[in-house]
């Protein structure tokens, strides 16, 4: 009679126990995940905080970098570089960042950052990462990662576009966790340039140019003649996107009111006029999504909420007998934020 052999079954014994140590020891997991984490921090517990003025930038890296100037070319136009690179034993890591030229980047930024690549990483002779790469962002900037090995080595680079400043991060090393401390540890401080309207009384911060204007507004059946601070980005949106009506929308506006306007009182009178401007931008959906702020103990009232996935914001103060709007939509909530903290009272 033949033999039959029994053949070992093969498991992936590991990940099974892995799971079973997971579901039975969670708390000695995340424990383990803690340790894993401190030991990272503790070998990279050496490296300094890099802070660049001029750049708007900080970032955690081995050790003080060399500070230098480089001129490249892309999409056919010089690009002048300032440089931080810092070399550690067979490691490398750097900063880069430039400013653009509305010319260069007249197709947008999600365009401008795909047609670049090529020449970055013909630069840098990492032509190989070019299929290696993924979309990211950084407080809502369009940015592009590459990731992969060259020499032996570990290759990561993200770029980012900050308004019209193009930062690069590049980091060669050994250690995947080395690479991704540097990366994570970068924070840039986009600036916005603030606008202070001597008439106005009041200073605030625009992504972009802005432009003045009048209005006349019906609102709580009192015509209001409003002076009207507008600024529209269009910036992060590609040519065949872009409109006039298209991109963010930030707007302050202010007006002086009649003797009558807060009766019967001025948290009803907020709320009315809140109600009409969202029926005149059709923003109806924000009436319910109404609460009660202040500004220097000045009274206001919010609005705040997502309509067809895009953030918007009103807010409203009564200063003395000026009544401020403050009007922003956009993408993304932190430039939301960003521009209604930065309203502040001369």
């Amino acid at each position: 009679m033949k033999q039959i052999v029994k053949k070992p079954v093969r498991i992936a014994i590991v990940p099974i126990c892995m799971a079973l140590w997971v579901g039975i020891f969670p708390n000695v997991t995340r424990a383990l995940e803690v340790v894993v984490a401190q030991q990272v921090r503790s070998s990279l517990s050496s490296w300094e905080a890099f802070t660049s003025e001029g750049g708007q930038f900080n970032v955690q890296i081995p050790r003080q970098p060399e500070a230098r100037a480089r001129t490249t070319t892309v999409l056919g136009k010089p690009i002048d570089w300032n440089v931080f690179r810092a070399d550690e034993g067979s490691e490398t890591y750097a900063v880069v960042y430039t400013d653009l030229t509305d010319a260069i980047t007249e197709g947008g930024s999600k365009s401008f950052l795909a047609s670049i690549v090529n020449d970055l990483l013909a630069e840098a002779e990492l032509e190989n990462l070019a299929e290696r790469s993924q979309r990211i962002s950084f407080s809502g900037y369009p940015g592009r990662e590459f990731l992969g090995v060259s020499n032996g080595q570990i290759v990561a680079i993200r770029l980012y576009l900050i308004e019209d400043r193009l930062y690069g991060l590049f980091a060669r090393t050994d250690e995947l966790s080395h690479a991704t401390w540097f990366l994570e540890s970068f924070q840039a401080r986009p600036l916005w340039p603030v606008v202070t309207s001597v008439s106005g009384n009041f200073s605030v911060a625009f992504p972009v140019d802005y432009q003045e204007e009048t209005d006349t507004i019906e609102l709580n059946g009192e015509q209001l003649n409003w002076t009207l601070y507008k600024a529209r980005d269009t910036f992060h949106l590609d040519d065949r996107d872009r409109t006039s009506d298209d991109g963010d929308l930030y707007v302050v506006g202010y007006t002086d009111l009649p003797e009558n306007f807060t009766t019967p009182s001025i948290e009803t009178s907020l709320t009315k006029v809140g109600n009409e401007l969202l029926d005149r931008v059709n923003l109806q959906p924000l009436q319910e999504h109404g609460r009660s702020i202040s500004l220097d103990n000045y009274p206001g009232r919010e609005y705040i909420g997502i309509v067809s996935s895009r953030s918007i914001a009103l807010r409203l103060y009564v200063v003395d007998r000026r009544l401020y709007a403050l009007i922003s939509v956009a993408d993304d909530v932190e430039s939301v934020s960003r521009f209604l903290n930065s309203f502040t009272l001369q």
